[in-house]
Order: structure tokens, then sequence, then C-alpha cells
């Protein structure tokens, strides 16, 4: 995931399909690793709105084909990712409200 071996903080949070990976640190790094694609491309770290880190990530829910995540924290705040994009992109909308579960259309 390239993090150094001798320094790999706990994981607070993962989530895994299709051959992605999200897995959130205790630091509060959230990376992306595609195990398809070994390149440098595939391995990331999720960038939110300029900051390198989400301190507070309390869940991940990732789409059972890895299109498409959502990256929820303890205050509130609802992110989504798309598995083309490194930047998260937070919703507004969802503001306030903590999401627990989401339901996946399986014919999409």
């Amino acid at each position: 995931l390239g993090l150094d071996p001798g320094q790999i903080p706990r994981l607070s949070a993962v989530a895994a399909a299709n051959q992605i990976m999200i897995a959130v640190l205790q630091t509060g790094e959230v990376v992306r690793w595609d195990q398809c694609d070994n390149s440098e491309a595939a391995t990331g770290r999720i960038d939110f709105a300029g900051r390198s880190v989400c301190p507070d990530v309390a869940k991940v829910h990732l789409e059972p084909k890895g299109f498409h995540a959502f990256i929820t924290t303890r205050s509130s705040d609802t992110w989504y990712l798309n598995f083309q994009s490194q930047q998260a992109k937070l919703l507004p909308k969802l503001k306030g409200h903590q999401i627990e579960v989401i339901a996946w259309d399986p014919e999409s």
C-alpha cells in the first residue's frame, strides 16, 4: 500500500470488493489499492478537499463492483469517491446524517 514497513499504523476501517480495497489508517490517511493493477497509479492516498487526512472516519461503504465508495465520519460528513479519482467529494446534502448502511442496486 505504499507504507513504510517500519511505521505501519493500525487500521481503523476497511472495505473490499471486486479486488479493490480501501483502508483507513488511525492516522487519518485513506488508501485505495487495486489488486488487479500493480502500477503506482493503482495504489494511492485519497485527498479530502485539499487535506491528505480525514481523522474521524467512522465507516467505509464500497459498492460491490468497487467503482463507488462513501466514506462517513463521526462528525456526520459524507464523502463520495469514484474509482477514477483520488479526490473525495464532500456531499453537503447529507451533512448531519450518520450513514450506517447503504443498499446497492445489484442490476447497476
